[in-house]
């Protein structure tokens, strides 16, 4: 790994946000673009379609770090209406005996994780989108949206309240996008696919309650553009059935999110206290699993001759792997693991692929 982490895994939730970020993405110094931004990204202009996906900028100073090291495309957090607690720590382990691609049946199986950060790095998270009060996060919005330069974008992530109430559930989804709105934020990402949800609970694998709450929150929010955050649709048939659903009512979507996975320890038993059994694994070994999501998107996208953005992800660590996202129909790409050890990640693909 080339950097001290800027989410220390030995840290609480709680004191990585009111103490983060660490490295260099806490060093003040600006990476300066040249010349004008050329690339479309719904309607804003970027030097670079890339950026960090939802996951590790927590608040306004991550953000800004961020901003600060050449990222133009950075997505807060996932945030909801209220108060949401964090799962206790740990939060973040190392996968360390995983080897080559991630498949589907050894998620399933269980994965062994361990406070040990080696690469090909791969790890695990285990939050389950936790979020402070709308003022909170509100205020946080506001103030980034000050500090964006040429070239570069804000986009925040939210996930509704868990609600046996179906229609309470529907209307908490159009409450928090309309709370998201309210700041000024212009592009907002519908987070439907979190790994801590248990292993049924995934909401981007329902379509028919996918189709409701897309069109519902769009009708609301108008104007703004409304991307959709998937996990990795092993049936085919059913990605296909979501994009003829929701795919001229989605602005865009982003595949894919972490591999929901049994995490166990060295033994077999269960890793992670206070009975969590699933979490999610993200890394080098699911670059394939991304890569595959994007093209399949893809090729839907034209087979029905639609119009919707792919911001593909999984497994980005470096520029090589930021150009096959793209060759493959990618319109943006972005990173979590890989900026988390490497906050250089922008500059070094500005550097190689910037007109690619």
């Amino acid at each position: 790994m080339k950097q001290t982490p800027f989410y220390d895994p030995e840290k609480t939730f709680e004191d990585n946000y009111k103490n983060g970020p660490f490295g260099p993405l806490a060093d003040g110094e600006i990476y300066q673009d040249i010349g004008e931004p050329e690339y479309d990204f719904f309607e804003h202009k970027v030097y670079l379609p890339f950026g960090i996906a939802a996951g590790p900028l927590y608040n306004g100073r991550f953000i800004k770090g961020a901003l600060d090291k050449g990222f133009d495309l950075v997505v807060h957090k996932t945030v909801r209406s209220a108060l949401f607690p964090s799962n206790p720590f740990p939060n973040i382990l190392g996968l360390p005996d995983i080897k080559g691609n991630l498949t589907i049946e050894h998620a399933q199986e269980g994965i062994v994780a361990d406070n040990i950060y080696k690469e090909p790095l791969n790890i695990l998270n285990s939050f389950n989108n936790p979020s402070f009060d709308p003022e909170v996060w509100q205020k946080d919005l506001r103030m980034v949206l000050s500090y964006l330069r040429k070239g570069q974008v804000l986009i925040c992530s939210y996930e509704a309240l868990p609600n046996a109430d179906y229609e309470a559930y529907i209307n908490d989804w159009v409450k928090c996008a309309m709370l998201i709105k309210e700041t000024g934020v212009d592009i907002i990402e519908m987070n439907t696919s979190c790994p801590n949800a248990g292993k049924t609970g995934l909401l981007c694998f329902d379509i028919e309650r996918m189709r409701t709450i897309i069109k519902r929150v769009k009708e609301a929010i108008g104007d703004t553009k409304l991307i959709i955050k998937l996990a990795y649709f092993q049936d085919k048939e059913l990605l296909e059935k979501l994009i003829e659903s929701t795919g001229n009512i989605a602005d865009g979507y982003a595949v894919i999110n972490t591999i929901q996975s049994k995490i166990v320890d060295e033994k077999g038993d269960l890793k992670l206290t206070g009975g969590r059994i699933w979490a999610g694994a993200s890394g080098d070994s699911i670059r394939w699993l991304g890569l595959e999501m994007v093209k399949n998107m893809n090729t839907l996208r034209n087979k029905h001759n639609m119009k919707f953005k792919i911001i593909g992800m999984g497994g980005v660590f470096n520029a090589e792997h930021y150009k096959m996202y793209k060759e493959i129909g990618a319109d943006a790409v972005m990173s979590v693991t890989g900026v988390l050890w490497n906050p250089y990640l922008a500059q070094e693909i500005k550097q190689k692929y910037a007109k690619i």
